[in-house]
């Protein structure tokens, strides 16, 4: 009897460390996606293009469709391109801040949603002008060689203040 006590405590003892392993890995997961949109965020705002190659898969699905952009699939080098043609104005600065991070790891792929407020100001010979949106990202994951990027990402505005976005990005 007493065998069979200490046996069932090894049993549940062993499989409440691996619940708690892979709790552990899951938060562990969460939290360097978190780090990988930061990083996507500090990209566009100090206007360091290269950052966006620790970012995203080297071919990825853009959805910028309620902006007017076609849904496509980019490398990182179009997309770097791209992103550098629409913040190229003079005198642009900006400030992405995410936050309210719904994020859903399954094995090695995950999907997010994430809140972003985009704070956007132009200020050169042409005048001063502003422009802020609210949204969210609609994002998916992969986790290659313990290193997870972006494999899609949707912009979804919710509304928009400020001059026109012609004003602000180079389109």
């Amino acid at each position: 009897m007493k065998t069979t006590i200490t046996t069932i405590v090894v049993i549940l003892t062993i499989a409440m460390n691996a619940q708690r392993n892979e709790q552990i890995q899951t938060l562990i997961d969460k939290q360097e996606i978190i780090e990988l949109q930061s990083l996507y965020a500090q990209a566009l705002d100090k206007q360091e293009w290269s950052l966006l190659e620790d970012v995203f898969e080297e071919k990825f699905t853009v959805d910028f469709s309620k902006w007017g952009v076609p849904v496509t699939k980019m490398s990182i080098t179009d997309f770097i391109q791209f992103m550098q043609k629409t913040f190229s104005t003079e005198g642009l600065q900006t400030q992405h801040t995410m936050s309210n991070f719904k994020i859903t790891i399954s094995g090695n792929t995950a999907q997010s949603e994430i809140y972003v407020l985009a704070k956007h100001k132009v200020s050169n010979a042409a005048g001063e002008f502003y422009y802020d949106m609210n949204g969210y990202y609609s994002e998916t994951y992969i986790k290659k060689n313990g290193t997870w990027k972006i494999t899609s990402i949707q912009l979804n505005p919710r509304w928009a203040t400020g001059d026109e976005p012609s004003k602000i990005f180079t389109f």
